[in-house]
């Protein structure tokens, strides 16, 4: 299984895009991204909150 680096993810968002997006329409998909991608790492390190951990705070 290849995987394809967050560099290549970037560029392939950015070549399918709209011409004529702004450069802040840009830039908050960019951060979209590298939200989705910080999130996954932190799935990966085990580093999230449970549902039972959940329930016993709310």
């Amino acid at each position: 299984m290849t995987t394809i680096s967050f560099k290549e993810k970037v560029l392939q968002s950015v070549q399918e895009m709209p011409q004529d997006i702004g450069i802040e329409d840009i830039m908050e998909h960019l951060y979209f991204l590298y939200k989705i991608e910080q999130g996954l790492k932190q799935v990966e390190a085990n580093d999230v909150i449970g549902c039972i951990p959940l329930k016993i705070i709310h």
